[in-house]
């Protein structure tokens, strides 16, 4: 009896151990430039206004605390401790609340399971979220579920009288108050309650029930925010999108619930017919089989895509402009990279200066977004702001900031966003605006003093080599904005090959670079001949060569290339080999793809090489 007590004793502990090990493997190891992600895109000030804006919804309270704990997402380390502690917590709350045995512990880690796997299987739809606070406020909701469960538990265990036996009706009643805090956190509680009070007084589960079916229609009337058939879910995540919808992500969040539900029931169970070795040996089975089946489940939902983590960690790279990093980061990626990366590889070179010299040096392939589900991913939602903004295009970085802002809710990165773009344009008391509110953020405080340093003395943003480069391109551009129809790499394309901006070296620059990516010789020739005269005896960039002689070939009445300085070994004997390589494998009767993949680690780097074989552009 001895060795059994002593055995059993550890298995909360073991548990403890391996949810620990589950969240620092798949949270920090595996997901950490996702979560930076995640408190980008949320907000946390610490003002009473920031408080009583939560408070007007129900569920404010767990609105306004999981956004104070998703801003620790900043530092990895730290925002996985902290949730990691949240689900420790909550697995001894719901431990002592229902008096689980220790050899039934194992059990009371299925709700922390599925709330991590909540975090880890929601991919693209972060970008897609009405609640940004969402990986902290369902983990937080089920503790604070746990704590007046234990509330209930504590007050059940005195002798039932005439005095006592209001007190079910009372913890109830108080759950029921906690609606505005909580909000459907509340009714799942009730709900709990009555399960929980059903085999022991019947009083108290009557009241609790009767509490809980009226509760969340009487504090509808409080709110106006509230639809007659959310009464009872207010607050729940909703994936959905433009009519598309995602339930399977919510299942973790039902089944944790369902299992707060069940657990009601435990107590019942608590003493197994089982004792001694018999009874060790099922709470080990018990212990390893929803440890592996745990396990399982997570490394089989967790995103894996290189893309979506390579997407991550590139767009903070251009956030904070470290533009070496942004090519790193593309360079490491081990597959073909998206249209999103592609765009800020070239925002890279455009501020490194680089542009006709490597765009083709790094990934240049361009493929759409692997997405599991339905779900419609646009790159003006992912990113079309930052795009817009490092494209000197301010009136359309503003706008996205704006309007998902309005759809979504503010975040640390439109306000970002839109404090550059303020900067930027002049505007420098709407910047202001901006850097109050980040002023009063844990980590973007400092970023925000610094740029109203720059606003109090705007001369000082001419000595930043970004902004001035933003400046330069927005001072030569019309000051107008139409719409880009939600195709924004599209639209910057377009914007840039059809309209000549000699009056600045960056906007002749960004002319040149996008008439060559369209493959339209007349486009680029225009373009070309205009770039060529503002280089005043520079060499001109290895890839503009490249283009000019292709169509030279190609077209020698439209492109009259007689004459033309071009680099005899990069450009006449390396098309020359390229050509005779290509055409041999044409005579093996080999296919368009078969060729591209032939000659890509010999000419992938060339506009010859792209012109023929890229064809990943697909606009989305």
């Amino acid at each position: 009896m001895k060795n059994e007590k002593l055995i059993t004793a550890g298995i909360p502990w073991i548990t403890s151990a391996l949810l620990c090990c589950a969240s620092y493997l798949f949270l920090y190891q595996k997901n950490a430039d996702v979560l930076f992600m995640v408190q980008l895109r949320s907000l946390f000030v610490d003002s009473g206004e920031f408080f009583c804006q939560c408070m007007q919804k129900p569920g404010g309270l767990l609105q306004w605390a999981a956004a104070w704990f998703t801003q620790l997402f900043h530092e990895a380390q730290t925002g996985v401790a902290a949730i990691t502690a949240i689900w420790l917590l909550t697995f001894y709350l719901l431990k002592r609340a229902f008096q689980v045995s220790n050899a039934l512990s194992p059990l009371l880690a299925i709700p922390v399971v599925c709330l991590l796997i909540s975090d880890i299987d929601t991919g693209y739809w972060m970008y897609y979220l009405r609640n940004t606070e969402y990986f902290f406020r369902e983990s937080l909701g089920i503790l604070s579920v746990a704590l007046l469960l234990n509330i209930s538990s504590l007050l059940s265990l005195l002798p039932q009288n005439k005095t006592t036996k209001h007190l079910g009706a009372l913890t109830a009643l108080i759950a029921a108050l906690c609606y505005p805090l909580i909000g459907y956190y509340s009714v799942v509680t009730l709900a709990c309650l009555v399960l929980w009070h059903a085999a022991r007084r019947l009083y108290s589960a009557a009241a609790a029930a009767a509490i809980l079916s009226i509760s969340p229609l009487v504090w509808k009337g409080q709110y106006t925010t509230i639809r007659p058939e959310e009464a009872f879910t207010v607050g729940m995540p909703q994936f959905e999108s433009y009519g598309i919808t995602a339930d399977n992500l919510l299942y973790p969040i039902y089944i944790a619930i369902a299992s707060l539900l069940l657990f009601s029931l435990l107590p019942l169970l608590s003493r197994w017919t089982l004792t001694g070795m018999k009874r060790i040996l099922a709470s080990l089975v018990l212990l390893i089989a929803i440890a592996g089946g745990s396990f399982y489940y997570m490394d089989k939902l967790n995103i894996t895509d290189a893309n979506y983590h390579a997407e991550c960690k590139a767009y903070r790279a251009v956030d904070e402009m470290r533009w070496d990093d942004v090519l790193d980061i593309i360079d490491e990626n081990t597959v073909d990279g998206t249209r999103e990366l592609l765009i800020f590889k070239n925002i890279a070179l455009f501020n490194k200066g680089e542009i006709g010299e490597k765009m083709y040096a790094h990934n240049d392939i361009g493929v759409l977004p692997n997405v599991s589900d339905s779900l419609h991913v646009s790159l003006a939602q992912l990113a079309g702001s930052i795009i817009f903004l490092q494209h000197g295009m301010t009136n359309f970085a503003y706008r996205w900031s704006m309007e998902n802002s309005v759809e979504y809710g503010f975040s640390v990165a439109d306000l970002k966003i839109l404090t550059i773009a303020s900067m930027i344009n002049e505007e420098y008391e709407l910047a202001e605006k901006y850097i109050d509110i980040l002023s009063h953020t844990r980590y973007y405080h400092d970023w925000a003093e610094q740029q109203r340093a720059l606003v109090k003395n705007p001369k000082l943003i001419l000595k930043d080599k970004n902004y001035r480069r933003l400046r330069e391109i927005r001072n030569g551009m019309a000051d107008n904005i139409n719409s880009d129809k939600g195709l924004s790499e599209k639209f910057i394309l377009e914007e840039f090959s059809s309209n000549i901006y000699p009056q600045t070296p960056a906007l002749m620059e960004m002319n040149m670079a996008y008439a060559m990516l369209t493959k339209d010789i007349k486009t680029f020739w225009k373009v070309f001949m205009i770039y060529a005269k503002t280089l005043n005896g520079k060499p001109m960039p290895i890839h503009y060569q490249e283009a000019a002689f292709l169509y030279g070939v190609l077209e020698p009445q439209t492109m009259n290339t007689q004459g033309m300085p071009f680099d005899k070994e990069r450009i006449i004997d390396r098309y020359a080999l390229f050509h005779q390589a290509t055409q041999e494998y044409i005579k093996l009767n080999m296919n368009e793809q078969a060729i591209g993949q032939a000659t890509e680690a010999d000419y992938g780097d060339t506009f010859w090489w792209a012109y023929y074989f890229n064809r990943g552009k697909s606009y989305y």
